[in-house]
């Protein structure tokens, strides 16, 4: 009966009848359990099983022993499809962290000569509007940059190696950056200009009870 089971291992090699945990279980009166071994069909063919084998008992005497098993060639099809897909999913995540940080990389070398020789303009001889100007420039590139290092927090954040810095911030500062930065355009739509300010207050005041309540 085992030499027609073809009862191989996980490499297709024949298991011996001595090492066989079907007739193990008659021989040591144990159950065994496997999903890791194959078995033979009339074509010679082998494929993938999962089985029982059960000593059977008639008044405390072993007489023989029950198998059961389960043909799991498509569950072994899925799960090495899982685990290529995994791979693959891995492979092009790295390629996408990769990227970030090379492209991060790229644009910030740039960037950084931008705000450089922005920041020695403006201890450079100007008029107030040029000073305001070029404090709008190195405000925008700082954002710019800020922005940059945002994205590469991703790729961080997959590796689990993001950290958090607790600063101060001044909204009504933060307000007034904005404004610069969209102000060129507002004057170029002929837009009048308004103060966020007291719209600002209000907003901080509505988060500061919200935290109170809760």
């Amino acid at each position: 009966m085992h030499y027609l089971l073809r009862h191989s291992d996980s490499n297709g090699i024949l298991i011996k009848e001595t090492d066989c945990n079907i007739f193990n279980s008659f021989r040591t009166e144990q159950r065994f359990h496997s999903d890791n071994e194959f078995f033979a069909r009339k074509d010679s063919r082998l494929f993938p099983v999962e089985y029982w084998s059960y000593p059977i008992f008639i008044n405390e005497k072993i007489v023989g022993s029950v198998v059961s098993f389960l043909d799991i060639t498509e569950r072994k099809k899925l799960s090495e499809e899982l685990v290529l897909r995994t791979k693959q999913a891995e492979a092009a995540n790295h390629a996408k962290s990769d990227f970030l940080a090379n492209m991060s990389h790229e644009i910030r070398t740039p960037l950084n000569g931008v705000i450089g020789f922005t920041d020695l303009l403006t201890k450079t001889e100007m008029n107030e509007s040029q000073r305001q100007y070029m404090k709008i420039i190195l405000q925008s590139s700082n954002s710019l940059l800020d922005l940059i290092n945002d994205i590469l927090d991703f790729s961080k954040i997959e590796a689990g190696k993001l950290e958090l810095n607790i600063e101060p911030v001044d909204l009504f500062e933060l307000a007034g950056q904005a404004i610069d930065v969209i102000k060129f355009k507002a004057h170029e739509k002929n837009w009048k200009s308004f103060s966020m300010y007291p719209l600002l207050s209000l907003v901080i005041f509505g988060l500061i009870l919200s935290a109170f309540a809760k």
